[in-house]
């Protein structure tokens, strides 16, 4: 697929204060990602007002947000990674009075991610420290210097600054920002089978029969 977005997906998660290692690598569920960081703003706010849901206990006890950054498709492509993220409403791309809408991507259950080592943003971290850690992204990812930063500038703003994620609301204070970097995805196999064809489809009926009225005929 393409998209104007430019190379990367966003996915944003409320954590509790020590992030969960297995549970940040190893998915069992859909898992949502948006073609832009103001979208992924937004489902963090729908959750911080979603009293009663444990995201919601998680924002309010802990404060602590974790965003995954992933590269698109066709620019890991070359690497090997699986090319399994699936856009949603893929003509929704204008902006509301609340900000851009989600974008949405979809990554299949059963996926595992692998994360860049040793360049992992907090919000605690010194700019100058940041600034290194991107740098050295970049170089990993092939990509130019200072693309990172034009992409994500929302993000990067962020980091310096939580207000501008809009807790207040929900939230005594401004959230604590932690931002990993997906090196790759990768499908368990059973599941990789499925969405590649190499098993029958779940809704792959036979031609002479069909449901009318919840009758078989």
């Amino acid at each position: 697929f393409a998209a104007p977005c430019g190379n990367l997906m966003f996915r944003g998660l409320w954590v509790p204060e020590a992030i969960d290692e297995d549970s940040a690598m190893y998915q069992w569920s859909f898992n949502s990602f948006s073609r832009g960081a103001d979208g992924v703003r937004r489902v963090l706010q729908f959750y911080a007002r979603s009293k009663g849901s444990e995201a919601s206990q998680l924002a309010a006890k802990h404060g602590h947000v974790l965003f995954l950054v992933a590269r698109r498709a066709s620019a890991m492509l070359s690497e090997g990674t699986d090319d399994f993220a699936f856009p949603l409403r893929f003509f929704n791309a204008h902006a509301t009075t609340e900000g851009d809408i989600e974008q949405e991507l979809m990554v299949p259950p059963f996926a595992s991610y692998a994360f860049e080592e040793d360049v992992e943003l907090c919000s605690a971290q010194p700019a100058f420290v940041r600034e290194q850690k991107i740098a050295e992204l970049e170089r990993r990812w092939n990509q130019p210097c200072g693309s990172f930063s034009r992409e994500a500038s929302q993000l990067m703003h962020w980091l310096e600054d939580a207000r501008g994620l809009g807790m207040k609301a929900w939230l005594d204070v401004p959230p604590r920002i932690t931002v990993r970097f997906i090196k790759d995805i990768r499908l368990a196999e059973p599941m990789r089978k499925i969405i590649q064809g190499g098993v029958p489809w779940l809704l792959q009926f036979p031609r002479h029969w069909r449901v009318v009225g919840g009758v078989d005929k």
